[in-house]
């Protein structure tokens, strides 16, 4: 018999776990090395596995107050990653054009997107777990 997984634990799994290991992954691709490669490919693997667990799981239904939570969550991370973008897109016009890259845009931009996908889904799993708590 499944054990079934909890409205509040599936987030947790699946919004701040996996944004971490996101933005671990994506922090890791730019380090050179075996060990950078391997300490990579062990947090994607570990994503891969949770996701599994995730969709696999016997899951509660979410309560209407939590997907309202859920969404003001979703909500505020879209804004917080609008800054984010706007920021990084004023760096990258005030200060990248001027100095040549050791490496190249296309090693870059998995990177820059396990990232943002990180910071994405850790703002919705601390947002939810605030608007949770009240």
């Amino acid at each position: 018999m499944k054990k079934t997984l909890y409205y509040s634990d599936r987030v947790k799994l699946e919004k701040t776990f996996l944004g971490l290991i996101w933005l671990i992954s994506g922090i890791l691709g730019f380090f050179d090395g075996i060990i950078s490669l391997v300490m990579q490919a062990a947090s994607l693997i570990a994503c891969i596995y949770t996701l599994l667990r995730i969709s696999t799981a016997k899951m509660e239904d979410a309560d209407e107050m939590a997907e309202q939570n859920m969404n003001r969550a979703k909500a505020l991370a879209s804004d917080y990653m609008q800054i984010v973008y706007c920021c990084l897109a004023i760096a990258a016009i005030l200060f990248l054009r001027n100095f040549e890259l050791s490496i190249g845009l296309n090693e870059m931009i998995p990177n820059i997107t396990f990232i943002a996908m990180g910071i994405n889904q850790l703002i919705v799993g601390f947002a939810f777990r605030k608007f949770e708590e009240g």
